[in-house]
């Protein structure tokens, strides 16, 4: 019985090194329908598979003047006085929005977002060239790809049309998987691995991550939205 334990130890540990190492090919074609961390294995182990985040960071001149960012720039909450009165051309006003950088032409990439237990926020991707001056229409049509909360448990996908989701949780952090070779973005619950929707997506130029903390309407809204690094 024990040599047996012994050999199935083995298998088992086999079996996790040769997805690891599935996982360090980036080139590997990947199903992103199914969140990378999603793999047939013990939620033990998932710490071991979850892919390594990029570096990203907020944008400080596309920030809206009532945005206030961290020094590090991993860190963005709505504050009631304005951090300037002078605008400048390359933040958005009047949408309470910011970008992150770096931007992506080709690749997967992968990050998450700490969104605490904030009523409203959206989150997701959009096209370099968005205009951010004036209301403009979050959709495809315009550049934007994103996964919007609005309420307690009401959430829609954004792209060529809003969806409302069948989707009733409140995940604390959002994992964001953006496939450029196969033109895919999903959205997914970053500790329970649950996809909450997914999107295809046609590009010419470059993504920029997109990212709007919401109008505080109670005390946990006035927590900011975090990079996780």
């Amino acid at each position: 019985m024990e040599q047996i334990t012994i050999t199935k130890t083995k298998d088992q540990l086999k079996d996790i090194e040769e997805k690891l190492k599935i996982l360090e090919r980036p080139e590997e074609n990947l199903d992103i329908s199914e969140s990378p961390v999603q793999l047939r294995i013990s939620r033990q182990m998932m710490h071991m598979l979850k892919p390594v985040p990029e570096l990203i960071q907020f944008d400080p001149q596309s920030a809206h003047p009532n945005l206030a960012l961290s020094p590090d720039f991993k860190q963005v909450r709505f504050e009631p006085v304005p951090r300037t009165t002078k605008a400048t051309s390359q933040c958005f006003e009047p949408a309470l929005y910011v970008l992150g950088t770096p931007g992506f032409r080709s690749g997967r990439h992968y990050w998450e977002v700490n969104v605490g237990n904030k009523s409203s926020w959206i989150i997701g991707i959009v096209k370099e060239s968005v205009e951010r001056k004036g209301k403009w229409e979050l959709n495809s049509s315009n550049g934007y790809w994103v996964l919007r909360k609005q309420g307690d448990n009401v959430y829609y996908g954004i792209a060529n049309t809003c969806e409302r989701l069948r989707y009733n949780l409140s995940p604390l952090r959002i994992g964001v998987c953006l496939d450029l070779f196969r033109g895919h973005l999903v959205f997914y619950d970053a500790d329970t691995t649950d996809i909450i929707h997914q999107m295809s997506l046609y590009f010419k130029e470059t993504l920029l991550p997109f990212f709007c903390p919401g109008v505080p309407l109670r005390e946990d809204d006035w927590c900011p939205l975090t990079i996780c690094v």
